[in-house]
Formats: C-alpha cells, sequence, structure tokens
C-alpha cells in the first residue's frame, strides 16, 4: 500500500500498553518532510494530504450508539454497545474534506482500506494482524464531515469483518487503522490522507455465553380448521425450523453468535387457536403456551422452548404468535414474529409505538430521534448492508413493538445481552 503514512496516534496509551512499530500488515513509512511535493527529498517522502481525513469509525453488529453530527441519541457513549464473538461486525470509517490547505488537492472521490488487528498482553506478539480489508461497494463522494448522513451508507466507507475473525486478543480488545486516498489518482501520494487510529474495540470476555440456546418443539397440528372440522397438518421439517431461526432476523438482531439447537422435538396440539378470550394471546395460544412450558419443566432445563407451528394452521384476531417467560411460539418462516415472541421469553415488553397492544415497557427510552417504539439510533444488516433510520420519513421500530418496519434497538439489544450473557462458571 504505497504512500501511507503513519499516524502520530499509533502508539497505544491502554494500560494494557504496546507501541505499535507500524500500521499492522503494513511496511513502516518514514514521516514526510512536510513540504507537500511528494519527492521524498532527503528526509521521507511525501506529506499526507490535509484536506481529507478520517474523523470516527463506527463497530455495530446491528445497532451502535454513536452521536456523530447528532445524528445518535447521545444516552450512550460512542461504541458502547458490546460487540460479540463470533459475529459479522461491519466498520463505519467517517470522513472530512474541504479545502482547508492551499496547494493540495481536494479529492472528489474517496476509498480506503481498514487493517484489522487483535491486542494482546502481556505475552508477545502484542498485536496480531488480522488482516486488510477492502471498502464494500464503489468509493464515497468527497466532503465536509457536517454533511455526512448517518443514515446513508453512501456517506461512509464500510467494511465487513467477518464473523469468524471478529473478535479480541487476550485483551478481548481490536483496533483497526484506516487509510484513505483518491479513488481517481491511485498511488499519488499527493492525494493520501493521513492514516487514522481510533480507540480500541472491546468485545464480550470469552468466558461469557455467547449463543441463544434453544429447545425447539416441531408442532404437529390436530385442531380444527377455519370450519371447525378436524385437520391434521404435519409438524414443520428441521429445515423449516433453522431457515426460520439461523441466518434470519433473529441472529441477526440479536446479540448472540449463533443458535443452539439444545433439542429438536415433535409435540401434537389439538387447541383452537381461533378461541379467544384468557390473555392476550387469545385462550387456544395460552394452551399451547401451557404446553410449552410442561415440556420445559419436564426437561429441568433453563433453555428457552420454541413451539414452531406448520403453515396453514389457523388462528384469530391476527396473532401469529405468543411468548411468555421461558417459552415461545410462532408460525414456521415468521422470523420478525418470532424475534418478538422470543423477546417476551427472555422478560421483554412491548415497545411503545403507536400499534403496540398491552403490556407495553415503562422503561423503554424516549430516544428523541424518532416517534415512541423508535429504534433510536442507526440500524445496520449486517448480511446485507441495509440500514435502517430511526426517524424522518420512514422510521424503524423496534421488533418488540407491533410497528414496521422493524429493527432492534440498543435498548433491547443490550436488555437481551442481559438476560442471556451469563458468565460461564
Amino acid at each position: 500500500m504505497p504512500g501511507y503514512r503513519m499516524s502520530s496516534r499509533e502508539s497505544s496509551s491502554e494500560p494494557y500498553g504496546h507501541g505499535l512499530v507500524g500500521p499492522p500488515g503494513t511496511r513502516p513509512i518514514r514521516n514526510g518532510n512536510g513540504d507537500g511535493d511528494g519527492n521524498g527529498d532527503g528526509n521521507g517522502g511525501p506529506s499526507p494530504n490535509p484536506n481529507f481525513r478520517a474523523v470516527a469509525v463506527e463497530a455495530t453488529q446491528a445497532t451502535q450508539f454513536f452521536n456523530f453530527n447528532g445524528q445518535g441519541t447521545g444516552t450512550g457513549a460512542d461504541n458502547s454497545v458490546p460487540l460479540v464473538p463470533q459475529k459479522t461486525t461491519v466498520f463505519r470509517v467517517y470522513t472530512d474534506s474541504g479545502q482547508w490547505t492551499p496547494g493540495f488537492p481536494v479529492p472528489t472521490s474517496i476509498t480506503g482500506a481498514l487493517s484489522v488487528y487483535r491486542l494482546n498482553w502481556p505475552q508477545a506478539p502484542h498485536y496480531e494482524i488480522v488482516g486488510t480489508l477492502s471498502p464494500i461497494g464503489f468509493p464515497i463522494a468527497g466532503r465536509p464531515a457536517s454533511a455526512i448522513q448517518r443514515a446513508s451508507l453512501q456517506d461512509t466507507l464500510n467494511f465487513r469483518l467477518p464473523a469468524w475473525q471478529s473478535y479480541g486478543g487476550n485483551t478481548n480488545k481490536l483496533g483497526v487503522t484506516a487509510y484513505l486516498w483518491d479513488a481517481d489518482h491511485p498511488g499519488d501520494p499527493a492525494y493520501v490522507a493521513e492514516s487514522f487510529v481510533p480507540p480500541y474495540f472491546s468485545f464480550v470476555p470469552s468466558g461469557v455465553q455467547t449463543r441463544l440456546r434453544l429447545h425447539v418443539v416441531r408442532i404437529r397440528y390436530l385442531g380444527p380448521d377455519s370450519t371447525g372440522a378436524p385437520i391434521t397438518i404435519p409438524e414443520p421439517s428441521e429445515f423449516a425450523v433453522t431457515n426460520t431461526l439461523s441466518n434470519s432476523f433473529v441472529s441477526r438482531t440479536y446479540p448472540v453468535s449463533g443458535i443452539d439447537y439444545t433439542a429438536i422435538t415433535i409435540a401434537e396440539f389439538n387447541g383452537d387457536l381461533r378461541a379467544t378470550g384468557g390473555s392476550g394471546c387469545g385462550l387456544g395460544w395460552d394452551a399451547l403456551i401451557q404446553m410449552l412450558r410442561d415440556i420445559r419443566s419436564a426437561s429441568s432445563s433453563a433453555d428457552i422452548v420454541v413451539g414452531m407451528l406448520p403453515l396453514g394452521a389457523p388462528t384469530a384476531g391476527g396473532v401469529l404468535g405468543c411468548g411468555s417467560l421461558g417459552v415461545a411460539a410462532a408460525y414456521q418462516g415468521d422470523a420478525v414474529t418470532l424475534a418478538q415472541e422470543i423477546g417476551h421469553a427472555m422478560g421483554r415488553l412491548h415497545a411503545p409505538c403507536a400499534a403496540s397492544a398491552p403490556p407495553v415497557d415503562p422503561g423503554y427510552p424516549a430516544f428523541g430521534t424518532g416517534p415512541p417504539g423508535s429504534i433510536g439510533e442507526v440500524g445496520i444488516d449486517c448480511a446485507t448492508l441495509t440500514p435502517f433510520a430511526p426517524g424522518g420519513a420512514s422510521p424503524t421500530f423496534d421488533f418488540m413493538g407491533y410497528c414496521p418496519p422493524k429493527w432492534v434497538s440498543p435498548y433491547t439489544y443490550n436488555a437481551l445481552f442481559s438476560f442471556q450473557h451469563i458468565f460461564a462458571s
């Protein structure tokens, strides 16, 4: 990567301290001579272009506190939502450019690279090189930082670290160094910015539970059809189970590295899901939830029991799922509803959007960046690199509420984290 210049912030003052002798994965480049002529006349070569720079890096696995340009909630420190090991991580590099220094060009098309390394202490080597990432998609337009819209992925350089590489060293910390250059002038030292080293990113310690443990019950439906006549609908296949839960909305929005299926069993249910009364779900759903409670009790396990219904089992009142502490039920293929019901199984109440039914969570924050029940912070689907805006003309709502479209807020994400991630003995 010719033309890179090491930042003076390349040395760490962290308590795990070590001095990096150069950007990981690259050769050391001596400081420039400051004249900006690019000819390296005797004392180190070209100066970095001061008319553009990286100013911040956001690390997200679904949601993140990040108050760039006042476009976050400000209710949590930047990058304070915990990162889960073995879960895909997206790094967003925020840039700034303008005609600040005469004699240097202003780039119009910015690209770059991101070196990633793990921090170890006390053993050497103190940093372990992970690799250098290329940005996803096309170069971004040069613009002042004040013009960046956080909800637009076209405004940042975005880098994806695969799940199998996403974890810290023995300090549980991961470091990155961002490099920028003008995409229209590759290799030209006059169009290279100074490298940027943000604070280290912290991962959940290795002794913490990072897998969602589910006992899945495939429901064979023997109840009435929509007319009241008896009907038999076979249970969902194991493929339908894993397709609904793994690599789906559930695994993407939950603070987990994956799902452990501690059991996959079959049970028959002959109740009537059309029956009203009882709880908010209805008497028929209440009966199904009680059956799942009995299964969980008989298993003598703390795992969440999830009942998965086959398509075609009739319901009433628009009810598509139900959940209670320790148990959840929904239809195969409906990962969004199942995410909410598993949330109920993990102690969460409804987010307070306009359409939500009781019980509504009284502690859900009014983020101020969207309507009630909004996700508050910008969300990112790391698999598809899809952004979710908390406000504006098309706000996104927390999946624990009833309003679409849905993603996850840092409030719900952290609450699920607190419930699920218990230190292993």
